[in-house]
């Protein structure tokens, strides 16, 4: 079947087979060089605007236009949408053919939304609005005049954002500007990214923009490699690297955006050098890894074997950490034991009297007399048992206190404070669950992790920039080890995070599988 074309650039125009046939419409690997079929999830139409608006700095610092460009109508987020609402009214149809829509938008919208469909490489106009179709209730209109609204902002670096948005940040730019005294950071807003519209992805909607994406990457838990990149971070610094945010409404919701901004810097930086002095050697690694040739498995295999040893404190804490998570639950079986003779031997000293001079942390101590002292043949049977059983309680409790290997101030002094040991169990295991934290949780992942650190040169150096190249790519997904030592996970700057959020900005720090660069105007 031959490809039907409409008259203009062939890139931005061409149709795909079957179009107009009736046959079967398909976002396949047939389609403008997509290689993903996507279901699109539907979102909130956006209310279309008929005008283009050009953003610039007013006189008095706010955001102003000539007054030959109208009234300005950027000054809050377009008007909601009740998706409900719209599939009840009778609004779903085509004002215009798709061809007459194409042909508009070659003349009617701006140079920069153009650009990026050539830019972004899978684009051609036909798909652009096939693709935006679902979220804007099936109107070509609709479509027209949202991209109408694609303006270059004011802010540092002059990204392109829907008109509401770009308003937005460059006054938040301003505030950082007039707290700190420095320009702030430059970042890249709307962008096709091969179409996928979403509530998770605003680029191709104008309401989103990414900053400084390699040192500040996402980490997606359900891509490759995610929940080890997500393991190995919590490991080494002991904290989620993830913002732990209030509702936006919260009185003190900018105040702890800035804060876990702050921790999560802190936190970059403490795995930065988690490694101590060993962070050289794993860069060398990775670059001999990278010059040696693709037959060269003697050169590849010398590379991973000195990368071995510059990350072994992270496999000493993944294997403190998996023993934790081999002993947490067989420590709680002997607390659980414990407390079960706790109360029975209260309930038992409490029929016979406990008498003067008992401790309270002898057990031992405690059973024998009850044994001696009760005419009660089940109960001296019952503490006897007890008796026979304290040993192994004591022999695994100093198992399980050498295989923590740390020391625990509290168990120092337990003699003097009189512990008894099922205190000594619930010390440790306190210090173990707060220690390892959401890891206890995580034995799958960490054995993975394990393995991709002593295995798999992808996870530990990345991937080559080019075919020949000698030199390692930079990921913005999922960095690989080597990346993440040398530029940390989380770069953005507090009072810059402080500043958006005050304009009603959404952190993508804070997603579960956070998205440190970027940010998102709500819709």
């Amino acid at each position: 079947m031959q490809n039907r074309a409409y008259k203009g650039p062939g890139l931005l125009r061409s149709t795909p087979p079957g179009y107009g046939t009736g046959e079967t419409l398909q976002l396949s690997c047939e389609l403008a060089s997509c290689s993903y079929q996507r279901q699109l999830e539907l979102i909130e139409p956006p209310l279309p605007v008929a005008t283009s608006i050009q953003a610039k700095w007013g006189p008095d610092g706010a955001p102003g236009r000539d007054a030959s460009q109208g009234s300005d109508s950027r000054t809050g987020p377009a008007p909601h949408l009740d998706p409900v609402q719209l599939a009840s009214a009778d609004v779903v149809q085509m004002e215009i053919d798709l061809e007459e829509a194409m042909s508009r938008a070659e003349r009617e919208w701006p140079d920069w939304v153009l650009d990026k469909i050539t830019a972004d490489g899978t684009k051609t106009l036909w798909l652009v609005f096939k693709q935006a179709g679902p979220h804007f209730n099936q109107s070509n209109e609709a479509i027209l005049e949202y991209y109408k609204r694609i303006v270059r902002s004011d802010a540092p670096g002059h990204t392109a954002l829907r008109d509401d948005v770009a308003s937005a940040l460059e006054a938040a730019c301003r505030e950082y500007e007039t707290t700190t005294g420095l320009e702030a950071p430059r970042g890249s807003g709307f962008g096709w990214r091969k179409g996928v519209f979403g509530s998770h992805n605003r680029h191709p909607l104008g309401a989103a923009i990414d900053y400084d994406s390699t040192r500040n990457p996402h980490i997606d838990l359900s891509k490759h490699y995610g929940r080890e990149v997500d393991a190995l971070l919590e490991l080494a610094t002991g904290e989620s690297n993830e913002a732990d945010l209030p509702g936006q409404n919260s009185n003190s919701y900018l105040d702890t955006v800035q804060s876990e901004a702050e921790r999560l810097l802190a936190a970059s930086e403490n795995f930065r050098n988690s490694l101590g002095d060993q962070v050289d050697e794993l860069l060398e690694a990775r670059r001999q890894y990278f010059i040696a040739e693709d037959d060269d498995d003697d050169g590849r295999e010398r590379a991973m074997a000195r990368a071995q040893s510059s990350i072994k404190v992270w496999l000493t804490a993944i294997g403190r950490a998996l023993d934790a998570i081999d002993l947490i639950d067989p420590a709680r079986d002997w607390l659980g034991r414990l407390e079960r003779l706790e109360a029975d031997l209260a309930t038992w000293e409490e029929d016979i009297g406990a008498g003067e001079g008992v401790v309270p942390e002898d057990f031992r101590g405690r059973l024998q007399r009850v044994v001696d002292t009760t005419e009660d043949a089940a109960i001296r049977s019952r503490a006897d048992e007890y008796l026979q059983v304290l040993p192994e309680a004591r022999t695994f409790h100093a198992e399980l206190e050498l295989r923590v290997n740390s020391p625990i101030p509290a168990l120092q002094y337990r003699h003097v404070l009189g512990y008894s040991i099922a205190d000594d169990y619930r010390i440790l295991i306190t210090y173990i669950e707060t220690t390892y934290g959401g890891l206890l949780q995580r034995e799958d992942d960490l054995r993975n992790l394990r393995d991709r650190l002593t295995g798999d040169p992808r996870f530990l150096f990345g991937r080559r920039e080019g075919r020949n190249s000698t030199t390692h790519r930079r990921e913005c997904l999922n960095p690989p080890a080597a990346q993440l030592v040398e530029d940390g996970f989380f770069n953005m700057l507090p009072l810059f995070m402080r500043a958006v959020a005050n304009h009603g900005f959404g952190m993508g720090m804070s997603w579960h599988g956070p998205d440190c660069m970027h940010i998102e105007y709500p819709l």
